[in-house]
């Protein structure tokens, strides 16, 4: 994998994700262990430095089965500057521009962890395929490297929020990211992954990472849980707090953690072979960095009237 290198143009039109695809995907549950499991181990991201691995967290690559297969590949430094980051100019009003804000969102831009197959999206190892079928564990539904799920982060201003849901147990929320590389990383990852690869003209403006919470009426979820406070500091999940879901709005920079999980589409008429799929993020931890200003509220002008 070559290093990534940033356009410096402007490149809006590049679109990543489809929104149908948010419940495209039939919900099924030979996958449990791994829901059930904590992701891959965090460290605090710090006005200066990127995360360090954290032990107090078991991770799903414990119990998942690594039949010696590639090694974890090590992507090369990012190069991911200030030019890189793609902010509208509805935005540059409100996202901060100083150099500690900035340091923080490169420093999650160019985070990655080998060992713990964990990556800022736009340095995803380019050795990355799906699990191994007929074991049971249910990774073939995943992008894995030696037989372990690919933790991926994605960063960007929240434009799609969905999180408590009224209908349903679907939960989603979609990212316009701000760094261009990364937009074409998870364009690739969606389109080119299919089987047959889907067409790319088709995408929206947003990426969408989504989640089957499980159960109905009072016996499941109402919302999404695990989101975070990290506003000050990106920490290990199990040290930092826990917000409610409503705290998420159009308009705020979070990151997003996901795997890249594959669901058999219609025509993939044997239920027990991947003929054909499409695929999508599964959404596993929101970080809540910024607060944006919110979508304005439309109001009519006072009428100058009286009766």
């Amino acid at each position: 994998m070559s290093p990534r290198k940033c356009k410096t143009t402007d490149d809006n039109d590049l679109s990543t994700s489809d929104s149908k695809r948010k419940h495209d995907e039939t919900p099924d549950h030979s996958d449990a262990t791994l829901d059930s499991q904590p992701s891959p181990p965090t460290g605090p991201i710090s006005e200066a430095t990127a995360p360090a691995s954290s032990n107090d967290t078991v991770s799903v690559m414990d119990n998942t089965n690594n039949n010696g297969g590639d090694a974890a590949h090590t992507p090369p430094a990012a190069i991911v500057a200030v030019i890189d980051l793609d902010f509208l100019p509805t935005e540059v009003d409100y996202v901060p521009n100083s150099i500690i804000p900035c340091v923080r969102l490169l420093a999650i831009l160019n985070f990655s962890d080998a060992t713990a197959n964990w990556f800022a999206i736009g340095l995803a190892p380019d050795n990355m395929d799906w699990g191994a079928a007929g074991t049971g564990s249910g990774l073939d539904k995943y992008l894995c490297v030696g037989g372990r799920p690919v933790t991926l982060w994605m960063l960007g201003i929240a434009g799609s929020v969905w999180l408590t849901p009224t209908d349903g147990t679907w939960v989603s929320l979609g990212l316009r990211l701000i760094c261009r590389c990364d937009q074409e990383v998870t364009r690739r990852i969606l389109y080119d992954r299919c089987q047959p690869p889907a067409d790319v003209t088709t995408a929206s403006s947003l990426t969408y990472a989504n989640r089957f919470l499980g159960g109905h009426g009072e016996s499941g979820p109402s919302s999404f849980q695990d989101v975070y406070d990290t506003s000050d500091m990106l920490e290990a999940w199990s040290s930092m707090t826990r917000i409610p879901s409503d705290r998420v709005r159009k308009t705020d920079i979070v990151l997003v953690e996901c795997y890249v999980r594959r669901f058999k589409s219609r025509e993939n008429t044997n239920r027990y072979t991947w003929q054909s799929w499409g695929v999508n993020f599964k959404l596993l931890r929101i970080a809540h960095i910024l607060r944006g200003p919110s979508p304005t509220e439309l109001v009519p002008e006072d009428s100058a009237v009286s009766f």
